[in-house]
């Protein structure tokens, strides 16, 4: 039992190894696009170029009563801004294109602002967790340049903006906490996918 668990780590962190360096995620990282990422000690803070991100770990799904609590004043521009961040995603993974993303023209600086000002306009509630799930997919996205987390991320702000500002849509992908579904989904996307190691 040891030894499949040791060869399951060992794959695990196999899978993580990227430019010549292991990057171990962590847990629990707060959704403010800082979180922690360990590097090759050949590799300094001064190597990242300008938007690329640190790593995020896995977040739980943490317990809240209220699907969505708004900082005073800050609703409607936190819906505005999910319509807008739909509205991107759609434009660049819809019609097939998430087959065909143009990576090195994307502004990741943009677009983890763009989560961080969502996070920015709400007060503890269950959004907060698929705005977490939205950020970490990102950062997943991003490192990895993986198109699978940008649609997920994508179906978090489509089940948003349909809950929020009744928006148009063919399906509901029911991933979100904050409207009765199965953020977890997500979650085990994340843990299945081999992006992180020391999370079980």
């Amino acid at each position: 039992m040891h030894k499949k668990k040791a060869l399951i780590l060992f794959a695990v962190a196999a899978l993580v190894v990227i430019g010549g360096g292991l990057y171990v995620y962590t847990s629990n990282q707060p959704a403010t696009g800082n979180a922690d990422v360990e590097q090759p000690a050949d590799e300094t803070d001064e190597t990242a170029q300008e938007g690329e991100p640190s790593a995020a770990g896995v977040p739980d799904i943490e317990n809240y009563d209220q699907a969505v609590v708004w900082k005073s004043g800050k609703e409607e521009e936190g819906k505005r801004k999910i319509a807008q961040v739909h509205e991107f995603y759609n434009e660049l993974l819809g019609w097939g294109n998430a087959e065909h993303i143009k990576w090195d023209s994307l502004n990741f600086s943009q677009m983890q602002e763009d989560i961080q000002e969502i996070y920015e306009t709400v007060e503890p509630s269950k959004i907060e967790n698929d705005i977490r799930n939205a950020e970490t997919l990102l950062q997943v996205a991003i490192h990895e340049r993986d198109s699978m987390s940008l649609r997920w991320l994508h179906r978090i702000v489509h089940d948003l903006d349909y809950h929020l500002n009744q928006a148009e849509i063919d399906r509901e992908w029911d991933v979100t906490d904050a409207f009765d579904g199965d953020p977890d989904v997500v979650r085990n996307y994340l843990l299945g996918s081999g992006f992180f190691a020391g999370n079980e």
